[in-house]
Formats: C-alpha cells, sequence, structure tokens
C-alpha cells in the first residue's frame, strides 16, 4: 500500500478550524436569514408555514452539527433538507471535518435563499389578493 505525504499547506488547511458563517453572523445571506428567522421561526415547537418550518429544520441541523457534532439523530430533518440542498457534500462522506462544515454553511445558503423567495412569492400573492387580482 502506498501512503501519500501530504505537503505542509495540506496540513495546515486540514488542520484550521472552521469558523461556520451562520454561527458567527458571518453568512452570505445574513442579514436576510436575521430577519425570516425572526418572522418565521417560533422559539420552540414547529413553525406554521412551509418556508417557517424548512427553515427551522435548517437551523436545528445547523446547530447539532457546530455544536455537537452532529451526534444528534436528525435523520427526518437531514432526508428533507436533502430533497431541495442535494448536490451538496453535507450528504455524503467528506476527506475532513472543515469541508463538512463548509459543505454546511452552502446548504444553509440554499435553504435560506429558498426560504426568502418563498416568502416573496408569499407576499406577492397576498398583495394580489388584497387588490383583488
Amino acid at each position: 500500500m502506498k501512503y501519500k505525504m501530504l505537503k505542509n499547506q495540506d496540513i495546515k488547511m486540514r488542520t484550521k478550524k472552521y469558523e461556520p458563517k451562520y454561527w458567527s453572523g458571518k453568512g452570505k445571506y445574513q442579514k436576510e436569514y436575521d430577519l425570516v428567522s425572526d418572522k418565521l421561526v417560533p422559539a420552540v415547537g414547529n413553525a406554521d408555514t412551509p418556508q417557517g418550518e424548512l427553515l427551522r429544520q435548517m437551523q436545528n441541523y445547523y446547530y447539532d452539527c457546530f455544536n455537537n457534532g452532529g451526534c444528534n439523530d436528525r435523520e427526518t430533518d437531514a432526508l428533507q433538507l436533502q430533497n431541495i440542498t442535494v448536490p451538496h457534500n453535507v450528504w455524503r462522506p467528506c476527506e475532513d471535518t472543515n469541508t463538512m462544515f463548509r459543505e454546511m454553511d452552502k446548504m444553509a445558503d440554499t435553504v435560506i435563499k429558498l426560504v426568502i423567495k418563498m416568502e416573496a412569492k408569499n407576499h406577492e400573492i397576498q398583495n394580489a389578493k388584497k387588490s383583488g387580482h
């Protein structure tokens, strides 16, 4: 069996601690996330809307990954999110933890972007109903 020698830069990249974007308030859609999260996700229990529930599941999965190392059984949340966020590598084995964490942030970006679109569409429908269209 041959072993591949890692270069110093590879070792540094693999051992550098990853800082989760939304966990640290620096997500790609952080402002939008903060707004929709406060509006749609209750402090306890399920959300009242599909977009709120999707965001709540993503938050739970994200929290479990970054706070607990993904040790909780979140198979239901993961399967529902997987249907939306494929092909992100969160759902496949990653070569290192940092890669998995980067993919978690990409998954969060995808879900948040979708929730924002769903909310915009919901407001369009409500406004159309108000104006009689």
